[in-house]
């Protein structure tokens, strides 16, 4: 018997859901990759996460660089 607070009345328990793992992808075309860059280091520095948005900056610099805006 396990302490679940009723839940068990309205729910099935355990299965092979309650152990799989979903992840998602997206994809972008290369004309959006410093767009999002800019974005991304706007957001990271306002929630106060510097190593997120330097990684961004650094994506965007590189892309600069080699003038190849899919690349990342």
């Amino acid at each position: 018997m396990l302490p679940t607070s009723g839940a068990a009345r309205y729910t099935g328990g355990l299965s092979v859901h309650k152990f799989l793992k979903c992840v998602t992808w997206q994809e972008m075309r290369g004309g959006a990759c410093p767009d999002l860059a800019d974005a991304c280091a706007t957001i990271s520095r306002a929630e106060g996460m510097e190593g997120h948005a330097r990684t961004a900056d650094i994506r965007q610099d590189s892309w600069k660089q080699t003038g190849n805006r899919a690349a990342g």
